[in-house]
């Protein structure tokens, strides 16, 4: 199967999740601190889209290594 397969949706979530968590740090703004925290840890999207983002990363260049092999 080939590598961009997996890497294709991988990028296109981790990318969505990357620009999601934008407005909704901007909207932190408004809130006190206590809730911030609250909804940084229930809807985690500033750390989801770079993690994944990385992962997808780490598998190309994974398959890579091994196709070369």
């Amino acid at each position: 199967m080939p590598v961009w397969f997996a890497a294709v949706p991988g990028s296109v979530v981790a990318a969505a999740l990357i620009v999601s968590a934008g407005p909704m740090l901007v909207s932190f703004r408004t809130e006190t601190v206590g809730e911030v925290l609250v909804s940084a840890v229930v809807f985690p999207f500033w750390v989801w889209g770079p993690a994944l983002g990385l992962a997808v990363w780490g598998y190309v260049l994974h398959r890579r290594q091994a196709g070369a092999a």
